[in-house]
């Protein structure tokens, strides 16, 4: 860039008038200086002195550019800077030259103007300035070809420095660790002598993404709302002083981590039967996986199960011991953000007493007179038995007779002394009672006794099934030779008949329909013929698989 003799020479004789008529304030006067009033001058071996903040002149540092004059008693008046343009100087013309600061590092960079001494350069092949963004020293070497190095500062012989007003840092910067709704106070050391203060917010700890600048802020608190759970958000914050540089930033040593909400319900069975169960939750938005817990104490503090890595809203649970309360709660999981808290159930799952595993009931008796037992309850700490009778294999209410409820857990066994009428078949089941929890279903013995029991009765012909009704098929047999029978249809999931047991038809027909069955499930099938006063005929048995 080149600036005319006759420019100079115009600039160079109004200077002389202002100068000779009151001084340079009322033509070269600009905002008040931010430089120390004590640490103002820099030194060139050539020029001899630089005031950077002259009583008729000043510089003032920006965040990034500075701006104002420089007075040198040997070379007259330095311009730091012509226009700005959106907080710099583009130094490409000769109307937009300037000095330019980085604003991370302080490094200082374009060029100022002397009309006596030409152009000064702050970042020349042999080093630069730098203004230290905490401290607001100069430091390192400008570079005029006339003039040669003006140095900034300077220890011995002379010392001396150049040195921009800068607000003290705030000590320290309170961010909590975590919270849950989004809510939260960040809070800061205070600095003597702040106006206010800006604090920064990120999602990000390098501040690169995601950022929100407060400024003006009077107090030493902000109340930070509305943050989005399943993120962390950082803080840094300084401090901004009348007549000063702002502070360098105060970072958190720690963000602050708004967690995965908590699904919003789950739901656990109040009692299961055989210990298999599902336990289901609200979805969470944005969560990855769940994590389910189980205990046997309220508290989680026995019997802890912890289930990780569920990607759905349900987990069946199988095997769960009979006489055992559990107890659940579930979290979500979101990648790159902390887990959410724990949604606890409001009740636990009972899984009451087992009933016992078999029960043994005699085929047929002449006199009415005969035994009855069982196997133990699995479930320790049975007290009793309950132990009923029925003239039907249903157990209606109306055939059904309790012969005892207090059987003490050590008998595992009942003997008729009296006879039980003659021309019935009498049917059997028992359950186990413990205290403090709820009784077993029951168990059935696999047959009735006949009173008398001499003749057998003759079983059905074959199962069949028929073509597919609507939403389910019937199940057919032929029918028994032997002359007043009715039948009994079973069914279950397993060939065994141990596992989904129940009776599906009692009767005198020779067929059931059956309907809402499980598709792509093998259900087992066997029928008998019964008939009073003789012995249950064997079973006749058959297969199908709902579709």
């Amino acid at each position: 860039m080149k600036i005319s003799v006759a420019r100079f020479c115009r600039r160079g004789a109004l200077v002389l008038l202002l100068w000779l008529f009151g001084g340079l304030s009322s033509a070269f006067a600009v905002q008040s200086g931010l430089i120390s009033d004590t640490n103002k001058h820099a030194w060139s071996e050539n020029s001899g002195w630089l005031n950077f903040k002259p009583a008729d002149g000043g510089v003032t540092v920006y965040d990034t550019y500075l701006a104002g004059y420089v007075w040198a008693a040997n070379v007259g008046w330095i311009k730091l800077g012509s226009t700005a343009t959106n907080g710099t100087y583009g130094n490409t013309t000769s109307s937009n030259w300037g000095v330019n600061r980085n604003a991370t590092t302080g490094v200082l960079s374009g060029y100022a103007w002397s009309e006596n001494v030409g152009w000064i350069s702050f970042n020349h092949d042999q080093g630069h300035v730098t203004i230290s963004p905490s401290t607001g020293d100069f430091s390192g070497y400008a570079w005029s070809a006339n003039i040669g190095y003006i140095h900034f500062a300077n220890t011995a012989p002379v010392s001396y420095k150049v040195q921009v007003n800068v607000a003290a840092m705030p000590a320290s910067l309170t961010v909590p660790a975590s919270d849950a709704d989004g809510a939260y106070a960040v809070s800061w050391a205070a600095v003597s002598g702040a106006s206010s203060y800006v604090l920064e917010e990120a999602t990000k700890s390098d501040f690169s993404t995601g950022k929100r600048t407060i400024a003006g802020i009077a107090g030493i608190t902000y109340n930070v709302t509305g943050r989005a759970t399943g993120t962390t958000y950082y803080y840094r914050v300084k401090a901004v002083k009348v007549n000063a540089m702002d502070s360098g930033w105060r970072t958190a040593i720690n963000g602050c981590v708004v967690p995965v909400a908590s699904p919003a319900s789950i739901t656990v069975p109040v009692s299961d039967d055989d210990g298999v169960y599902a336990v289901t939750w609200a979805a969470v938005s944005g969560a990855s996986s769940y994590v389910l817990e189980e205990a046997t104490k309220s508290d989680f503090s026995t019997g802890k199960r912890t289930i990780a890595g569920i990607a759905g809203i349900t987990y069946n649970v199988t095997g769960r011991a009979t006489g055992t309360t559990y107890y659940y709660r579930v979290k979500a999981v979101k990648i790159s953000a902390m887990d959410s808290g724990w949604r606890t159930a409001i009740n636990g799952c009972v899984v009451p007493v087992a009933p016992p595993a078999s029960m043994t009931v005699p085929v047929s008796d002449a006199d009415g007179k005969f035994t009855i037992s069982w196997t133990a309850s699995p479930t320790a700490g049975v007290t009793y038995y309950v132990l009923e009778q029925s003239t039907t294999y249903t157990f209606t209410p109306t055939t059904t007779t309790v012969i005892k409820n207090n059987i003490l857990a050590t008998t595992k066994s009942y003997a008729f002394t009296t006879a039980r009428p003659t021309a019935k078949t009498y049917y059997y089941r028992v359950k186990a009672k413990k205290t403090g929890l709820a009784d077993s279903v029951y168990r059935n013995g696999a047959n009735g006794c006949a009173v008398p029991g001499t003749a057998l009765v003759v079983a059905p012909g074959a199962v069949t099934f028929t073509l597919p009704i609507l939403h389910g098929y019937t199940v057919n047999w032929v029918k028994s030779t032997t002359v007043g029978v009715t039948y009994v249809l079973e069914e279950a999931t397993n060939s065994l008949f141990t596992v989904g047991l129940r009776t599906v038809y009692s009767g005198a027909g020779l067929s059931a329909k059956v309907t809402g069955r499980t598709t792509n499930t093998t259900y087992y099938y066997r029928v008998r013929a019964v008939k009073a006063g003789a012995k249950d005929s064997a079973w006749k048995t058959g297969t199908r698989k709902a579709t």
